[in-house]
């Protein structure tokens, strides 16, 4: 039997997956011992990562037709929201102290499902870490983890919707591999940003 697109992209970002997941900014964020400056930092370079993403998602999506909408999953605000619970509403220090952070241009279906494979993948990650991140420091979906709560009990659900559209390429080996290569660009840009910001806050 044929794996789907999902499991094809989950197999080939396997060993990024885990260095993401081992990164020094990451790998003690379920545990009561770490540190809601990280946290603060991690929000800010996600912050600036996500607002290169989704320009690039939107710029795709508004001049192709795609059977995927995104507009209703942007997680910009979730950032924002959360940061500025974080900093007492103070916006201007998180939004002017970036490291500098590109994200490519999106040109094709295969490219678009690549990034929001990597992109709503997290949220299922998400879950795991919102509740953590309620039982050791109290912050919940509402107040400072908005982000890693995503579409809360939705999730399960929305990364079906998302799987399915990733199911439209499965015939087209071109999209198939601008798709791989997207996951795996898009994992880098993540790896690339932590290690910005982990430099920067030492």
């Amino acid at each position: 039997m044929e794996k789907s697109i999902q499991a094809r992209l989950r197999a080939a970002s396997h060993p990024n997956h885990v260095r993401i997941n081992n990164h020094p900014m990451l790998e003690s964020l379920t545990e009561k011992t770490f540190l809601l400056s990280t946290y603060r930092t991690i929000l800010i370079g996600y912050f600036h990562l996500y607002r290169e993403m989704e320009m690039q998602i939107k710029q795709f999506t508004e001049h192709h037709p795609v059977p995927f909408d995104y507009s209703a999953r942007t997680k910009l605000a979730w950032l924002e929201a959360d940061l500025n619970f974080l900093n007492g509403s103070s916006r201007v220090e998180f939004i002017s102290s970036a490291c500098p952070i590109e994200f490519p241009a999106i040109q094709s279906i295969g490219q678009l499902i690549g990034v929001l494979y990597t992109i709503e993948g997290s949220t299922l990650g998400g879950q795991v870490i919102s509740r953590h991140l309620k039982q050791n420091h109290g912050l919940t979906g509402q107040q400072g983890a908005r982000f890693f709560n995503g579409y809360g009990t939705h999730t399960p659900a929305l990364w079906e919707d998302f799987c399915q559209f990733a199911e439209t390429i499965k015939s087209d080996a071109e999209q198939y591999r601008s798709a791989e290569a997207a996951t795996l660009l898009t994992f880098m840009k993540f790896e690339e940003t932590l290690n910005e910001y982990h430099h920067a806050s030492h």
